[in-house]
């Protein structure tokens, strides 16, 4: 089970931080203004729905086996 929560987050990070990077750092990565700065925000930005992902499919997975 814990496999099939951290494949999904990875899907949901790829989706939503590609989406997210393309929106906040669109002129940087396209116009080549890429520094050390822009690099940590790029891995930040995939981290964050990773993160929130993994979260609240385990909280629900935990509340879930709790009440039946």
């Amino acid at each position: 089970m814990k496999k099939k929560i951290i494949f999904n987050a990875i899907k949901v990070s790829l989706v939503i931080g590609t989406l997210l990077n393309l929106i906040n750092n669109y002129d940087a990565v396209f116009y080549g203004k890429i520094s050390f700065a822009l690099c940590l925000k790029v891995i930040i930005t995939y981290l964050i729905p990773f993160s929130v992902s993994y979260y609240s499919s385990r909280k629900a997975l935990s509340q879930s086996s709790i009440v039946r």
